[in-house]
């Protein structure tokens, strides 16, 4: 019984693939309608102006940078660190800034995408009439590819347009405001220390001068005061000078810290290095028009193939339906 299943279904398969043979022209035809009609397409897209075209040519800038990720004190802690080292005690501890994260998350930003929407007029260029901001953030965002490789701590920022020039520049601009951007918000520690360094220097080195001045002023007076009044005087400049001598402790010691920190600076790498600058793509990135073509073909052999198909069913269930009032 088995046996005669598999009979009906090879005979079925068969007829099946002997109907298309015999209809072959029902799919040659078609088929080679739709290659002209392709190709002519494809061709007539390529000549025409990259603005009218229904398929122009597109041109991917993409650029590189070296996301380097940095462990550093912060401000607050380095600024207390130091002024408890004048009691002898050193305050350690550090913080892994996860540099890649903050970039890829600044390039999410709203401010990021509008700064570029602004700068080259993308609202006019794609042409949004509606829902101006969010419309034009969602436009940019198909055609900016910002990603981070985690493996290798690269950034690549890629734009894509039908003008190699202007999707350069555009690319480079987003590098430029990436990297202002990154700096901005994540200054890096070292440099808010040094701040911090530097304005307790001048502070420290103000009450020196105000200190040294305070003194000599006393020992002035000392030649128009009264004798009862001099041992009074003397004391007074006693503790000015202890006073001073406290201070300059605390000015050498943040002088200190500022030239070594200084040094240490000198030492480190920058945390974002340019790897390969935005130019100018003189090969298109796409559309691959002969995916295009066999895809169309598919299609349509597909639809030449579900047509052949219904007609042998119906053809067959005819048949059926004829046999069936003759045993009637």
């Amino acid at each position: 019984m088995s046996d005669e299943r598999e009979e009906v279904k090879e005979i079925d398969l068969m007829e099946l693939i002997g109907f298309c043979w015999k209809r072959k022209w029902h799919f040659i035809i078609p088929m080679a309608i739709a290659a002209v009609l392709l190709v002519a397409f494809c061709i007539i897209s390529i000549k025409m102006e990259p603005e009218k075209s229904p398929l122009p040519n597109k041109y991917t800038s993409t650029a590189k940078l070296l996301v380097r990720e940095t462990s550093s004190t912060s401000g607050m802690s380095s600024s207390l660190s130091s002024l408890a080292s004048l009691g002898g005690i050193s305050l350690g501890g550090a913080f892994s800034s996860s540099n890649g994260t903050l970039i890829t998350t600044i390039a999410e930003t709203n401010a990021f995408k509008d700064n570029i929407i602004k700068e080259f007029d993308l609202i006019n260029k794609f042409k949004i009439k509606e829902n101006v901001k969010a419309n034009s953030r969602k436009a940019l965002g198909k055609v900016l590819s910002i990603k981070l490789d985690e493996d290798t701590s690269v950034l690549s920022v890629s734009y894509t347009d039908i003008n190699p020039e202007f999707a350069q520049l555009v690319s480079a601009y987003a590098v430029k405001l990436l990297v202002e951007q990154f700096y901005a918000v994540s200054e890096d520690d070292a440099s808010i220390n040094l701040k911090n360094y530097q304005e307790a220097m001048d502070a420290s080195f103000q009450k020196i001068v105000q200190y040294q001045k305070d003194i000599q002023n006393l020992e002035q007076s000392v030649s128009n005061s009264s004798a009862t009044s001099i041992p009074s005087i003397m004391f007074d400049v006693q503790m000015k000078r202890l006073e001073l001598e406290a201070e300059e402790t605390i000015y050498a010691n943040f002088r200190g810290q500022h030239e070594l920190l200084q040094i240490q600076m000198q030492n480190k790498p920058t945390t974002i290095k340019i790897l390969q600058d935005a130019e100018i793509p003189d090969i298109k990135s796409g559309p691959s028009r002969a995916i295009i073509c066999i895809i169309g073909e598919l299609i349509v052999f597909v639809f030449c193939f579900a047509l052949t198909f219904l007609k042998l069913y119906n053809s067959m269930k005819q048949k059926e339906e004829i046999t069936t009032k003759e045993i009637i």
